[in-house]
């Protein structure tokens, strides 16, 4: 018996180490390379590839002082605030051949909005939508024309003028009808009736807006919307189409719109 317990100890280690030399069987592989991180034939582990995020169109917000794209502010006060807006632009995402969305405060004047547009159509976007709050505190928005070609002169044009009236003519000029201001602002109700109306007389699918350059673009809004058929002045106007011209006009003569 004393010899059997000197010996055990030694079978047993024996054992041990036979388990620990066994071949590891198939289902301890399949575990050992489930757990196993990815190696590459230089020997480093590969991380998992991840699906590169699709383009966003950049952000613009203006308001009185400056056009905000991604952030970056652009003065207006600088020297050719159109250029350094086009420049901004230039090269990013969903810009060229695409329609622009950007915001536009009510405070803002119609130039500095004016402006912007211009930098649009020097980048070559095919269109914008301009957001902008209503008198209502309400988002509104404005779809506006950037890219054209020759338009009929008998094309309505609306413009708010210096001090708050509103006058309508057409394109190739004549005489201008005017609506003087009411005690709320410009005489929305008829100014708009009459640009629908000449508009209806006319086979273009464009009308003109404008403003003087002392007038808040949220009045300058307002005005086209209205046309547009967005308030109680009644149905929309027959031209579908919105072009933002600037400088302002004087009323009853020849628009130009070259930018």
């Amino acid at each position: 018996m004393r010899a059997l317990r000197h010996v055990l100890p030694v079978l047993l280690s024996c054992a041990a180490c036979a388990a620990c030399d066994k071949e590891p069987s198939k289902l301890d592989a399949i575990l050992e390379a489930s757990t196993a991180p990815a190696v590459t034939a230089m020997g480093t582990t590969t991380a998992t590839a991840q699906a590169p995020s699709p383009p966003q169109a950049p952000q613009i917000v203006i308001d009185d002082g400056a056009c905000a794209i991604n952030g970056e502010e652009i003065l207006f006060a600088s020297p050719d605030a159109a250029g350094r807006i086009a420049a901004a632009l230039a090269g990013k995402p969903l810009v060229e051949g695409q329609i622009l969305s950007f915001e536009a405060a009510r405070e803002a004047k119609t130039p500095k909005i004016a402006i912007a547009v211009s930098a649009f159509r020097r980048v070559k976007a095919k269109g914008a939508v301009v957001h902008t709050r209503m008198r209502d505190t309400s988002i509104g928005e404005l779809p506006l024309l950037l890219q054209h070609g020759p338009l009929a002169d008998c094309s309505a044009t609306g413009m708010v003028a210096r001090d708050g009236a509103v006058s309508v003519w057409p394109l190739g000029g004549g005489t201008a009808q005017r609506f003087v201001r009411g005690l709320a602002g410009p005489d929305l109700t008829l100014g708009s009736a009459a640009v629908r109306r000449l508009s209806v007389a006319c086979d273009s699918p464009t009308w003109l807006l404008a403003a003087a350059d002392n007038i808040p673009w949220g009045l300058t809004f307002d005005l086209a919307l209205a046309v547009r058929g967005r308030s109680d002045a009644g149905s929309g106007v027959r031209a579908s189409q919105t072009l933002l011209v600037s400088p302002a006009p004087v009323a009853g003569r020849k628009v130009v719109t070259g930018d």
